[in-house]
């Protein structure tokens, strides 16, 4: 099984939970997905299934997930500056 399969799994389960949950319920799991988004990007900088997961996750956030969510890119900005080549 290919790692594409890995998001796109992922992506149907959450769907399918996220409008059964309350507002805190779907923080607290969208958080957690963001940060599997975080570490499976990061082993695989190329894995565009991950990258397309990342984005489907945020449109799913509210404001506050969305200031969050800057203020990692914010932190992770030297990492994307020194391996600029694996993010474009």
């Amino acid at each position: 099984m290919g790692l594409w399969v890995f998001p796109v799994s992922r992506r149907w389960v959450v769907g399918r939970l996220l409008p059964s949950l309350d507002r805190h319920c779907q923080r607290e799991l969208l958080s957690a997905e963001l940060q599997v988004c975080s570490r499976c990007a990061a082993a695989h900088p190329k894995l565009y299934y991950a990258w397309n997961y990342r984005l489907w996750l945020c449109q799913h956030m509210d404001l506050d997930m969305v200031r969050w969510s800057l203020r990692v890119l914010t932190f992770r900005e030297p990492l994307m500056l020194e391996h600029m080549m694996e993010f474009t």
